[in-house]
């Protein structure tokens, strides 16, 4: 079963400007969504040694949305880790890495490499991301013959897909900056991805995602703010859901939400005005957090998590409003008196915190 992760190198509290995220593709290979400064550091915090190294033996490809350093800052550190693991390999377990990415932060690649050399030479393949616009995906006689002149190497192209069992890799510009792209990715058991980097509402996205699986979709601006989003050309929460479902999207993922938000984003608050849950707008929206990991199979859960969202990040004052609430509401179901003191000892507090968040968890876990 695929497993999708998000990491960030901010604080648990607070919902993060995604630094990566990682698809792990049983019996294909691992892939990196972007791979901003915190992304080396945060892959050590998620997996044990054993696993860290696992990752990287398999680490099959990284795309880089665009330009914008949060964005690729930590390709370096991947690179060099990714190189080193490699070598330690005998010559014949040895594999490449394939980097899609604008051609301008590859040709800047090669030329770190001039400065110090890490062998991107012996282990590196790279591709515009140019060159997977549908349009361009064309054997060479078809290319010219239309009018394109696209220099992806077909074949090499091909051998790539192969090795992750892909079908289709294919890339669309999307308005943020220049050399801005989304992806999308098709694998030969039918399941599709759809990674959107930063970006306005994107038609092409839609296009090359439809039927996707999932979509992971930028969500930067609260939807009270939509001229903040128009001038720093990123998309408010209504606007990534409604790419997501003019995709026809099964699930939507939505991700790089901004610093200025530092408890639950407002729609989950407008979701539990609404009576939690009646509003099918939200019935396949998850939210992405530091650290997240779930199967494919288990993306139907993520909705259910609300309710525990609101709890995790209400601040102080708000929180012991709603614990009093909430310990009464269980002394009367259980026949006794629970409530909680302003007084309470923070080591008594924490654990009834714990306790109702386990509640959510094991409701999640039990339904059918």
């Amino acid at each position: 079963m695929q497993k999708w992760y998000t990491f960030t190198p901010t604080h648990r509290k607070y919902l993060p400007l995604v630094s990566c995220t990682a698809l792990q593709i049983p019996e294909g290979g691992n892939v990196l969504l972007d791979c901003g400064e915190g992304t080396l550091a945060s892959l050590k915090r998620q997996f044990t040694p054993s696993e860290f190294r696992q990752f990287f033996k398999q680490l099959r490809m990284i795309f880089i949305s665009h330009l914008h350093a949060d964005h690729h800052l930590g390709l370096i550190g991947v690179l060099k880790q990714y190189i080193k693991i490699q070598k330690s390999l005998p010559q014949n377990q040895r594999q490449p890495i394939f980097l899609f990415a604008p051609w301008r932060l590859i040709a800047s690649l090669y030329e770190f490499n001039q400065v110090e050399n890490i062998n991107l030479d012996d282990f590196l393949i790279p591709f515009s991301s140019g060159h997977l616009i549908p349009q361009h995906l064309l054997p060479p006689n078809n290319a010219s013959s239309s009018g394109h002149n696209s220099t992806l190497d077909i074949g090499l192209f091909d051998g790539f897909l192969s090795s992750l069992n892909l079908v289709t890799v294919e890339t669309c510009l999307v308005p943020h900056c220049p050399q801005a792209y989304g992806i999308a990715m098709t694998h030969e058991t039918g399941w599709k991805i759809v990674y959107s980097g930063d970006c306005r509402p994107s038609i092409e996205l839609a296009q090359i995602g439809r039927n996707a699986t999932l979509c992971i979709h930028e969500a930067t601006v609260a939807n009270s703010e939509p001229r903040d989003a128009l001038d720093k050309m990123h998309c408010t929460t209504d606007e990534a859901i409604s790419i997501g479902k003019r995709m026809n999207a099964k699930f939507i993922l939505l991700t790089h939400f901004s610093q200025k938000w530092s408890k639950v984003p407002e729609f989950v608050l407008e979701w539990s005005e609404r009576g939690h849950g009646d509003d099918s707008k939200y019935e396949n929206v998850g939210i992405a957090f530091d650290h997240m990991s779930v199967k494919i199979g288990d993306m139907w859960k993520l909705p259910m998590m609300f309710e525990a969202f609101e709890v995790l990040y209400l601040e102080e004052k708000e929180r012991k409003t709603f614990l009093k609430r909430k310990s009464a509401q269980m002394g009367r179901v259980g026949g006794g008196s629970r409530v909680v003191d302003d007084e309470e000892p923070v080591t008594k507090k924490k654990k009834l915190q714990m306790e109702m968040l386990e509640e959510h968890i094991e409701v999640v876990g039990n339904v059918q």
